[in-house]
């Protein structure tokens, strides 16, 4: 194999590799931004999730009590979420 075929395949394994590494464990919390109205603080009053608002307008780190698709989809069903993403940690 030439060198620089080596070199890409080392190149593309490695960021498999890390890209594997940053998501490796399932997020346990999502970053939530609430429709214009409605406050975060309403996940913990009806869903039982801890709820950690934001500096930034209408966000908050929420917390669910069930599993990562369970509650990434209670939350994209909810009425007053206007955007969710799991909050991944990166290793």
């Amino acid at each position: 194999m030439p060198k620089m075929k080596v070199l890409r395949l080392f190149y593309v394994l490695s960021i498999l590799t890390f890209s594997f590494q940053v998501y490796s464990e399932e997020p346990k919390e999502f970053l939530v931004k609430m429709k214009p109205g409605f406050q975060a603080m309403s996940f913990h009053q009806t869903l039982g999730a801890q709820v950690k608002p934001l500096t930034l307008d209408r966000w908050a780190k929420v917390k669910m009590p069930v599993g990562f698709q369970d509650g990434l989809s209670i939350l994209k069903a909810a009425p007053h979420v206007e955007y969710v993403q799991p909050n991944y940690k990166i290793k």
